[in-house]
């Protein structure tokens, strides 16, 4: 009976692993992104993005920037980790300004830096009018 637990335990640790190799890169901070559908979003709808952060080095800042502010106050963040901080994951809200023109693209710029370097990824939002 303990044979075939500590088995079952080592194989989804293992894969775990494996699956977490495919996610982030070792090397650099890591940022993954699961967004809601970014295609034909209207003026005033909320987008949410997951982002998951990681680095085997200390994570130092972590920030987005939206080519067009939205609605929400907190859709600009710049924030400063504490010392020893490995990983972290939160959600990102934007809300699509009412004044924007059919079809223009958003584009938010997400980047993290730990103490070595520092990852940037985009993401787009198409508009829908």
């Amino acid at each position: 009976m303990k044979t075939k637990v500590l088995i079952i335990i080592v194989a989804f640790v293992s894969l775990t692993a494996f699956n977490l190799s495919n996610t982030f890169d070792f090397n650099n901070p890591s940022i993954k992104i699961i967004g809601d559908k970014t295609e034909k979003i209207g003026a005033g709808q909320m987008v949410v993005f997951s982002v998951m952060l990681c680095s085997q080095d200390n994570l130092v800042n972590f920030s987005v920037h939206p080519n067009i502010i939205g609605v929400n106050s907190d859709s600009l963040i710049n924030f400063d980790f504490d010392k020893n901080t490995k990983q972290a994951s939160l959600n990102y809200y934007y809300i699509v300004p009412e004044n924007l023109k059919k079809n223009q693209k958003i584009e938010i710029v997400f980047q993290l830096k730990d103490s070595k370097t520092k990852t940037i990824k985009n993401q787009i939002i198409q508009l829908n009018q």
